[in-house]
C-alpha cells in the first residue's frame, strides 16, 4: 500500500508512520522539515498552495493520504485540489474540540452536533475543514475517514504542561500530589497515549 503522511513527524505523526511502517507499507512523509526514518522524504510547505500541489501531482496516486498538519480551511481546498481522484483513501486528522459544549452527553458519541465556537479559532477551522472534506468525499473525490483525538502525550509530552513542560503535570498524578487545572476544576477532560490514537 502507498500512503502518503502530510506531517509525519509531530507527535501523532511519527506513531502512524512507526504503524505503518511496521506493516509493511510504502510510506512517504510530507513535510518542512527532516523526514521519519525508513521512509521517503517530500521536503514541501503544504501552506504554499500552488507549489504544493504540483508537486503532489508530480509524485502521483496514492493508495492512501493522511493530513496529520491541517489547520485552516484553505489547507483543506488545498488538499482537496491536490488529491481528488488521486487517492483513494483520505484520513484527516481533526479534534475532539469540534463537537458543540456543553454537549448533550458525555462521553460524547462520534455522530454529535458539531458546532465549536468561533471564538476558539483551532476548533472552528476544524469544523471548517471537515464540512470541506466531507463535501469533496460525497462528491466522489475519495473516501473520507476523519479522526478527533482528545489532548495527545507521547512518552516525552504531555499537552498543556501547566506546571512545566514535558511529563510535569503526569509525575504529579502519579505521586498523588495536586495539580493545577483549568476553570472550577470540575470539567472533564480527557487524555490520550499517541500510540492508542
Amino acid at each position: 500500500m502507498r500512503v502518503l503522511v502530510i506531517g509525519g513527524t509531530g507527535n501523532i505523526g511519527t506513531a502512524v508512520v512507526r504503524a505503518l511502517t511496521q506493516r509493511g507499507a510504502d510510506v512517504t512523509v510530507c513535510g518542512r522539515g527532516e523526514g521519519a526514518p525508513g521512509c521517503a522524504f517530500i521536503r514541501a510547505d503544504r501552506r504554499q498552495y500552488a507549489e504544493f500541489e504540483a508537486t503532489m501531482a508530480a509524485r502521483g496516486d496514492w493508495d492512501c493520504v493522511i493530513d496529520m498538519v491541517g489547520y485552516t480551511p484553505e489547507d483543506a481546498r488545498s488538499v482537496v485540489r491536490a488529491f481528488a481522484g488521486r487517492t483513494a483513501q483520505l484520513i484527516f486528522c481533526s479534534t475532539v474540540d469540534v463537537f458543540r459544549k456543553p454537549a448533550d452527553r458525555y462521553p460524547i458519541p462520534p455522530d454529535a452536533p458539531l458546532g465549536a465556537d468561533a471564538r476558539f479559532t483551532y476548533a472552528w477551522n476544524k469544523v471548517r475543514m471537515e464540512e470541506i472534506l466531507g463535501e469533496a468525499a460525497a462528491d466522489g473525490a475519495f473516501a473520507l475517514t476523519v479522526m478527533r483525538p482528545a489532548a495527545t502525550y507521547s512518552d516525552r509530552s504531555a499537552p498543556i504542561g501547566i506546571l512545566s513542560g514535558g511529563l510535569a503535570v503526569l509525575r504529579r498524578i502519579r505521586l498523588g500530589l495536586p495539580v493545577i487545572v483549568m476553570g472550577d476544576g470540575l470539567s472533564l477532560w480527557c487524555s490520550a497515549h499517541r500510540d492508542d490514537v
